[in-house]
């Protein structure tokens, strides 16, 4: 099975995955650079994470039309020239706007790069074979997330947050020659076809504007006039969206796919994975660095050994999803996923790191158990047009679960942070008033205490609750997937029934 062909696609297709997401894990450790440099204030430097978001996952949609169009290498091959073009207008920026441009076309790179890993693995590889290639592509593709923070904080320190930008360059420029080398030209899959560019169209709306309608949550808050009506026009849109796909004859999404009921609640999961993945990596090391006082190297290294873990497990991940049936090694992912979430609420500020990490890894090999097995139960029964779109929609599904974890759980970490300290400083004043201290000096000693030690409580309070509710929607989709997969199961004992019982004389 792994001949030299088969090892050169999966580093090709590994080097590829690996070199893009770097592009998405290490930008935020520069904002402070960025915004130093090019006049910029906090809000504007969001913008270079949020729109590498929304583009990447609009790009997503397009890989299955031009993989059916170009196929696979020469749609590998564009992806990296827009990438190279991305970073070096990023490199080379002078503004805000320049600066944007950049991240887009990196974004845009990124987004037709994703899906191209499980096209072309599931092209090569037998449907019985796929899930241990999966897990060697994921091993690769899995650092990036580990490495990228580390690798970030050490181009920053020795040359700027340029130098962010230039490694991709050459990074971009080996995973292009790989292409060129190992990647052999493939048939398109059908006849070329008008591009449903009004469905592009329409989800570009429906997706800037779920965007902002988050963003306007922090800015104006729920009640604003502002965001109802950028929620109406978002679920205008949405619904205007479902209703023209339905009935084109070449959709951007083929929600034909959701016929299936495992491919609908795999999505779910996937999604919710997505949400969980990415707010833990924003809201642990945030929690290091501004309530345990960790540095950011300290706090790097900290999620450097879960990272690593999730990658090592990978491959074998991958074998035990082509040895047992993926229902099961799913269940016993979300298992353990479940009890790690649990596990880092219960952290406080008087856990040593050493528990935060390995309730960290712990989640971590959940979902490195359960990923291969879900894309192979995902995309075992597609082929042809439907396996691209396929992939599109899983790789959508997990970004979409990213953004949703960045931004969703960035507010809820600051608004419950907000509460409890609000709380604790009600509770400290009705405190110093018992007891004669009512009017401390705020430059005192004393009061610097309280002031640590309700920034401490309230901090840990707001971490506490991104996970429980993480918990809380791992418990949901562990349901779905029992109430999804019982009537196979039953179907299962019914034929060991008839099998076991005695044949009629």
């Amino acid at each position: 099975m792994f001949n030299r062909q088969t090892i050169a696609c999966i580093f090709t297709v590994g080097l590829g995955s690996f070199s893009t997401l770097l592009s998405s894990t290490t930008i935020e450790v520069a904002f402070v650079q960025v915004m130093g440099e090019l006049a910029m204030d906090l809000s504007e430097a969001h913008w270079t994470v949020s729109l590498y978001m929304v583009v990447m996952t609009i790009a997503m949609l397009l890989t299955a039309d031009l993989v059916n169009r170009i196929g696979c290498r020469y749609t590998f091959i564009v992806s990296f020239i827009i990438m190279i073009s991305g970073s070096l207008i990023g490199a080379l920026a002078d503004g805000l706007f320049s600066l944007l441009c950049g991240r887009a076309l990196q974004g845009f790179a990124a987004g037709l790069q994703a899906p191209l890993a499980t096209i072309i693995l599931g092209r090569i590889f037998a449907r019985e074979k796929m899930g241990i290639a999966m897990g060697f592509f994921g091993a690769i593709m899995l650092l990036a997330p580990a490495l990228g923070p580390v690798i970030g904080g050490y181009l920053i320190d020795f040359m700027s947050w340029r130098g962010l930008f230039a490694f991709q360059i050459p990074m971009a420029a080996l995973s292009l020659l790989c292409a060129l080398i190992f990647l052999n030209p493939d048939k398109p899959q059908q006849a070329a076809y008008g591009y449903d560019w009004a469905g592009l169209c329409i989800l570009t709306g429906v997706l800037s504007g779920f965007f902002i309608s988050l963003q306007l949550v922090e800015e104006v808050g729920v009640y604003a006039t502002e965001f109802a009506v950028s929620c109406g026009v978002s679920a205008l849109l949405a619904l205007m969206f479902y209703f023209y796909e339905k009935n084109t004859a070449q959709p951007l999404v083929n929600f034909a796919l959701f016929r299936d009921t495992v491919f609908s609640v795999n999505i779910v999961v996937i999604c919710v994975l997505g949400i969980f993945l990415f707010s833990s990596i924003l809201i642990v090391p945030l929690y290091l660095l501004e309530i345990r006082g960790l540095s950011a190297r300290q706090a790097g290294e900290a999620l450097l050994i879960p990272g690593l873990i999730m990658a090592f497990m990978a491959p074998f991940s991958g074998w035990l999803s082509d040895r047992f049936p993926p229902r099961e090694i799913i269940l016993c992912g979300l298992l353990i996923n479940a009890y790690a979430i649990w596990l880092t609420a219960q952290q406080d500020v008087s856990s040593a790191i050493i528990a935060i990490v390995v309730a960290t890894s712990l989640s971590r090999i959940g979902m490195s158990v359960m990923l291969p097995s879900l894309y192979v139960s995902s995309l075992r029964h597609l082929d042809g047009p439907m396996l691209a779109y396929g992939s599109s929609m899983i790789n959508f599904a997990r970004q979409i679960g990213g953004a949703l974890g960045v931004m969703l759980f960035s507010l809820l970490y600051e608004r419950s942070k907000y509460i409890a300290s609000d709380q604790l400083w009600q509770s400290a004043g009705n405190a110093m008033a018992s007891t004669g201290y009512l009017n401390l000096d705020a430059t005192s000693r004393e009061y610097s205490r309280i002031e640590q030690g309700i920034h401490a409580l309230s901090g840990t309070a707001a971490f506490q609750s991104v996970f429980y509710l993480n918990l809380l929607m791992n418990i949901i989709c562990l349901g779905l997937l029992l109430l999804t997969y019982l009537p196979a199961w039953r179907a299962t004992l019914r034929k060991s029934q008839i099998s076991d019982s005695p044949a009629s004389p």
